[in-house]
């Protein structure tokens, strides 16, 4: 029995196509919004020529702000961000520069600030090592500490004294020549440093990073409660300073390759000082080139790790567990194959 002429004679009528559709009354009306109505941003211009003495702007209204070109002051500070919560500060790729011939002001400087993002652009001056020359610093703070601000994919050169200091996160940045710290934050994260005439990173947790020091300098590389994942090197200090250390590689000349409380799989080097210091050490590679130190000393346990220190004490702790060395192990405990 064929059922479809049955069926289709019994479909109502409005479901089959009944011509043309009439068009519209009226013009065409826009139905989307604009990018201004999606995030409202104010314009901050650029500079006027010739130069003058800063704060080129000031923000202290809540909202989005991108530079329209470069900024350069003459002295005193680029950017000025006080006394307010909500600002995203876009460099849209333009450069904040100063031409003061000793060092003047802060590139961004914040004041009693929260909930700030900076990003996208450079800090550039023309400071060497011991020789400021343009900006003293690059982003500093005052007044309250600033809370829940960030600061990510920057560059920073020349800076006479701290490169970035305050920001709760720091990330994708590269810093270079910066006169005396390079980066003062509580989160560190996937950033490099180069001619630091002081120290490196100080914060509570750095990972992917690596600095490197000025052939001058007398600092630590990286300091830091946590490190991972990360390289740094020092002169005369500690290349990598933390209470947790993993999956990283210190070096120094004079001083200590890694110290840590817990340290796991690293390798520390020094010339004249110990590889590796700490309590507990795992999986990890301790060299030192004096005939006074140890490639690694512990105050607890070294595990499964290799000390390298010919002709002396290659390994110090209280316990050893299966470890090798081009020296002498000194150990209380010797376990698991351990000489």
């Amino acid at each position: 029995m064929k059922l479809l002429p049955l069926l289709t004679f019994l479909l109502p009528a409005a479901l089959f196509a009944q011509g043309d559709l009439p068009p519209p009354a009226g013009a065409p009306v826009a139905s989307m919004r604009t990018l201004t109505q999606i995030e409202p941003r104010t314009p901050i211009p650029a500079s006027p020529t010739p130069s003058i003495a800063g704060p080129h702007f000031t923000i202290n209204t809540p909202g989005s702000y991108y530079l329209t070109g470069n900024v350069t002051v003459t002295s005193g500070n680029g950017i000025n961000i006080s006394s307010v919560s909500g600002v995203t500060l876009d460099l849209n790729g333009f450069t904040i520069s100063s031409t003061h011939g000793s060092g003047s002001g802060t590139a961004i400087y914040l004041t009693s600030v929260s909930n700030v993002t900076i990003h996208n652009g450079h800090i550039i001056s023309a400071s060497t090592s011991g020789t400021p020359k343009g900006f003293f610093n690059g982003i500093d703070w005052t007044g309250n500490k600033p809370t829940n601000t960030e600061v990510h994919h920057l560059s920073v050169s020349g800076i006479g004294n701290i490169g970035i200091n305050g920001p709760s996160v720091v990330r994708d940045c590269n810093l270079d020549n910066i006169g005396f710290t390079g980066i003062n934050a509580t989160t560190v994260s996937d950033c490099m440093l180069s001619e630091m005439a002081a120290s490196g990173i100080q914060a509570s947790l750095v990972t992917k990073c690596k600095v490197t020091l000025a052939t001058s300098s007398s600092g630590t590389g990286i300091n830091a409660g946590t490190v991972t994942d990360c390289i740094a090197d020092s002169r005369t200090s500690i290349g990598i300073d933390g209470i947790n250390v993993s999956n990283s590689k210190g070096s120094s000349i004079s001083g200590i390759g890694i110290d840590g409380n817990t340290v796991s799989n690293c390798y520390g080097s020094s010339s004249t000082g110990s590889g590796i210091t700490g309590t507990n050490v795992t999986n990890s590679v301790g060299v030192t080139g004096s005939a006074g130190t140890a490639g690694i000393s512990a105050t607890g346990t070294v595990s499964f790790s290799r000390g390298d220190r010919a002709g002396g004490n290659a390994i110090t702790a209280v316990n050893a567990i299966g470890c090798t060395a081009n020296g002498t192990v000194t150990a209380t405990n010797k376990s698991l194959g351990t000489p």
